[in-house]
């Protein structure tokens, strides 16, 4: 779950845990590993940062190289105008 923190950027523990339903002792503890969450907070956690669950528990695609996954893993992160930004650069690469 240490994806957590990467997605939670400057926003505080707190808020995403009011945000999501939990109490922030219990986020601190999935954001640092010290506990895992179940299926339900998996879900709610996943639909508050727009991942997916795999992507939270830091799976990887099969079948994709180092480079490719280490892109697809930033991309997750981005803003949707960086994402607009970036599949412009992309279509130019062609």
């Amino acid at each position: 779950m240490t994806r957590l923190l990467e997605l939670r950027g400057d926003t505080t523990q707190e808020y995403v845990a009011k945000q999501t339903g939990l109490t922030q002792q219990s986020y601190r503890n999935y954001e640092s590993g010290a506990r895992q969450a179940n299926y339900e907070t998996l879900i709610r956690l996943a639909d508050y940062f727009g991942m997916t669950i795999d992507y939270l528990l830091g799976r990887k695609m099969p079948d994709l190289s180092e480079n490719r996954q280490s892109l697809l893993d930033k991309v997750q992160t981005l803003s949707e105008d960086a994402i607009d930004t970036l599949l412009s650069v992309a279509n130019h690469l062609k």
